[in-house]
């Protein structure tokens, strides 16, 4: 754990020194906030962590986001759905667009004789 200023550990982090603010005392336990003497605010993170504490947009826990993975199967199982949909659609489509150009080319490889000369 190092002990640093939140502009420190929000720049470590990649988030302002007030997002840090927030984050420390939304959290305490996780980021070890302090007060010194003169009244500053000091952010004890641990080095170890930081690419997890980077991908914490809200500084959500692993339980947390454990709690979201079921809504997010959800989701990609719909968005599935939805893009084998539009796949048999752009199949059908293609499909479709063959046959009337094939019965074009037909029409158009006819010799067709309007005079009787």
């Amino acid at each position: 754990m190092n002990k640093m200023s939140l502009n420190e550990a929000g720049a470590l982090l990649g988030i302002t020194a007030n997002a840090m603010r927030a984050r420390a005392k939304k959290n305490p336990a996780m980021y070890g906030l302090e007060r010194d003497n003169a009244g500053k605010l000091w952010v004890a993170i641990d080095l170890q962590r930081v690419s997890e504490l980077k991908l914490s947009k809200t500084g959500r826990d692993a339980s947390a986001l454990k709690a979201l993975q079921p809504s997010m199967e959800a989701e990609v199982a719909r968005l599935i759905v939805q893009v084998e949909a539009a796949q048999r659609a752009r199949d059908q489509a293609e499909g479709e667009r063959d046959h009337w150009r094939r019965m074009a080319e037909t029409l158009a490889a006819k010799r067709w004789r309007f005079w009787p000369f």
